[in-house]
C-alpha cells in the first residue's frame, strides 16, 4: 500500500471538475481533506435544513439578541 497525495476541485454544485486518471483493475480507499482557503472568492450560500421549512416562528428581534461585535461586520 502506499499513498499517493492529490487535489481534487469542486464545482459550485460540489460536483468533480476532473476526474482524476486511476490505477486499473485496483481497490482504492480515499480520505478526503477540505482544504481552509483557495484562492477564488469563495461564494457559498447558507440555507436552514429543509425539513425545518415552515416549522420556525421569529417571534421578537433576533439583530439585537447578540452584540454588534460578535457579528464579525466589515468595519
Amino acid at each position: 500500500m502506499f499513498a499517493e497525495k492529490m487535489i481534487i476541485e469542486t464545482d459550485g454544485s460540489g460536483h468533480l471538475k476532473s476526474i482524476p486518471a486511476l490505477p486499473p483493475n485496483k481497490r482504492i480507499e480515499t480520505i478526503f481533506l477540505i482544504i481552509g482557503e483557495t484562492d477564488e472568492k469563495e461564494t457559498s450560500f447558507r440555507e436552514p435544513c429543509r425539513e425545518l421549512n415552515g416549522m420556525i416562528n421569529i417571534s421578537g428581534n433576533i439583530i439585537d439578541s447578540v452584540s454588534e461585535n460578535l457579528w464579525d461586520l466589515p468595519k
